[in-house]
This record gives structure tokens, sequence and C-alpha cells, in this order.
């Protein structure tokens, strides 16, 4: 379901008790549509801790799964154990060995946000790519090229080549 900013909008200003009801209402129909073939994605975060005892508030033995990739604090760890009926999973391939073969991810959803526009053909995420930034006339605009964390000197086209070598699946990345 694709859901407006003005749908948005007025979501955010229902009250905790409704907002609850309908990320039920949800959960049921995810959990029903599978035939109860489902699991929670656990990272351990508040996020998914929240989506987990929602969840099983409707559905107590609804099974979590902890992707562990070895770059987890300890604490968390120790949380997550804390928990029933949670599955543990570990990459294949250790982290290390990843950035060896593919290279660091991308250092930002905003700078992805650009490639991929880019990648596209969008003139205005073609020009960020560029180092350039266009006003909404189509006018350059000088890129604040330190709030993207990006090096003097280089340009996010420089780091989007470090970065992506080429292009994998997530499946394959792991």
């Amino acid at each position: 379901m694709k859901h407006t900013r003005q749908d948005l909008k007025i979501m955010q200003g229902w009250s905790l008790e409704r907002k609850i009801r309908v990320t039920q209402t949800r959960i049921m129909e995810w959990y029903m549509r599978y035939d109860g073939q489902v699991f929670i994605s656990f990272s351990g975060g508040k996020d998914s801790t929240v989506l987990l005892d929602l969840a099983r508030r409707v559905y107590p033995d609804i099974p979590a799964v902890y992707v562990d990739t070895g770059l987890e604090y300890p604490e968390l760890r120790d949380f997550v154990k804390t928990k029933d009926n949670v599955i543990w999973l570990r990459p294949r391939y250790p982290f290390t060995q990843i950035l060896e073969k593919y290279g660091y991810p991308i250092i930002s959803k905003e700078v992805s946000d650009v490639i991929n526009g880019a990648r596209k053909g969008q003139p205005y995420r073609l020009a960020r790519l560029n180092g350039e930034l266009l006003d909404k006339n189509g006018k350059k605009v000088d890129l604040q090229l330190r709030e993207l964390q990006i090096p003097s000197g280089r340009s996010l086209q420089d780091f989007g080549k470090v970065l992506l070598p080429h292009r994998k699946s997530a499946a394959e990345q792991i």
C-alpha cells in the first residue's frame, strides 16, 4: 500500500493506541497471508524490539531471526539472548572479507539516493554526482561536500567508483 505525504501527516497525528491497533492489524494480515510461515527480523535495536513486542502480543509464538555479523556490541547480544524463540544466524563470510571483495558500503542514504538517481538519468542527481547542486530553476549551486563527509578534492563520483566497483545482489554479497 502506497501512502501520500498527506496520509503520513494524518497518521502521525493518530493516538498511540490507534497506531498500535493499525500496526497489529497489519501484522495479522501479513501473518494470515503467509499462513503463519513468518518471522520477525530482529536486530535488537529499539524499532525491531517494539515490532517484536507488538507481533508477540498477537502471536506469542512468532519466531524472531537475529543476524550476528560479529560487529555487534556484547551488550546488544546479551539483550537479544533475553528474548525467547530467537533464531541466530551468522553470515557465510566475515565482514572484513566482504569489504576486501566489494569495498565499503555507501556512506549514507543520501549518497545512495544520489547514485541511484544518477543511474536512472535524473538530471538533478547527475549534477550532484558530478559535485554540482541545481536549484529549482536548474541553476548551479555550490555543493558542500564537507556535509557529506567527502574529503576535499574528491567528488561523489570518485567516491561512488571506490564504493561501487560493481553491482551485486544482497544475497551474493553475504
